[in-house]
């Protein structure tokens, strides 16, 4: 069977060097990122770029608000210019999230590169012509031309795409011993629930102070005694559910499959019985209580879906694998984040 890559758990083109940057990146005046982090930092004043302090840190790097401010020109190209326009709190959570991805990059080169894995210059010629033949430019004419209209270079984007295929070969090093895929695994996966069907009603916390956050908490805590106490489920979320993509339909999604919602949500949803009611969720969108209404198995033959499953099953250890992996290289390099998201 054919190992699928890291390709999904790791952005292969975020054109983005994450090794060999000075210590502390700073931008320079007259440029648009300095412009762009001059404005930003109206809202958010660690962002001055004339200030450039440093937003996250471990024993092995520093990451400044001038480095995550080019990150985001590289990996949105003009779209960066945006962020002064957005609310405080949506720039604190791009840029926190930008400078956990950066560090989370530098720390998976150094792993790989102290692991003794190099690339070759063949290696990264095979990875560039597969990009020139991506359907979005189809030549290499077309994908330099576009590289030049973001203002990168066919240098930096060598570079890029060694250290990206660095890190996918210590990935393949380091962790591929931990993905293994066993027979039972399988029969395992084919056997659980394929889809769910619930009705759920959701109460919004997205740039919502804690104070606010607490309040709808309550509501909802209220709601939920209503919806156990035996009032229609379907009724309440159609009335009460600040969800724009059920509330129409009594809060009503029928029949996902697995990796479709955000994990907390997915969880309630395949292991709550049937006819149950959850107890208050949160994810990134707010608080949730949902119903359970009913799953469905796999109705196709095994052996018609036998490596459908094995891939799926394969992917999901390698996520888990990945993100075990990156939480211990933080633990041992004493990462954190000196970037107030408040």
């Amino acid at each position: 069977m054919k190992k699928t890559g890291w390709a999904g758990i790791v952005l292969i083109l975020l054109i983005y060097g994450c090794a060999r940057q000075p210590s502390v990146v700073k931008l320079k005046k007259g440029t648009p990122s300095y412009d762009t982090a001059k404005e930003a930092a109206m809202k958010v004043p660690e962002l001055d770029p004339d200030r450039n302090p440093v937003i996250a840190k471990s024993n092995v790097f520093r990451i400044s608000a001038g480095e995550v401010i080019t990150y985001l020109y590289n990996v949105k190209g003009k779209g960066a210019a945006q962020l002064p326009y957005l609310t405080e709190e949506q720039i604190r959570e791009n840029v926190s999230l930008a400078a956990q991805q950066l560090a989370e990059r530098k720390l998976l080169y150094r792993a790989a590169f102290d692991a003794g894995i190099r690339v070759t210059d063949a290696e990264v010629d095979s990875m560039l012509a597969i990009q020139y033949r991506h359907p979005r430019f189809g030549s290499r004419e077309k994908f330099e031309s576009w590289a030049e209209e973001q203002g990168i270079s066919t240098d930096f984007i060598r570079k890029d795409f060694s250290d990206m295929l660095t890190i996918h070969k210590g990935l393949d090093k380091l962790l591929g011993e931990q993905v293994d895929v066993t027979e039972e695994d399988v029969l395992d996966a084919y056997n659980a629930d394929k889809t769910a069907t619930v009705r759920h009603i959701l109460f919004l916390t997205q740039g919502r102070s804690d104070t606010e956050k607490q309040e709808i908490f309550e509501r909802m805590q209220g709601l939920l005694e209503r919806a156990k106490g035996g009032e229609d489920f379907g009724r309440l979320a159609g009335e009460y559910s600040e969800d724009p993509g059920s509330k129409a339909n009594g809060g009503l999604y029928e029949d996902f499959e697995r990796g479709v919602m955000v994990k907390p949500f997915e969880d309630a949803a395949f292991n709550l019985p049937v006819g149950e009611i959850s107890d208050i969720i949160e994810t990134t969108y707010g608080y949730h209580i949902l119903k359970v209404i009913g799953r469905k198995k796999e109705t196709r033959p095994l052996e018609e879906i036998r490596e459908t499953l094995a891939r799926e099953v394969e992917a999901r250890e390698k996520q888990e694998a990945y993100q075990s992996f990156v939480r211990k290289l933080k633990e041992e390099s004493g990462f954190e984040m000196t970037f107030s998201m408040s």
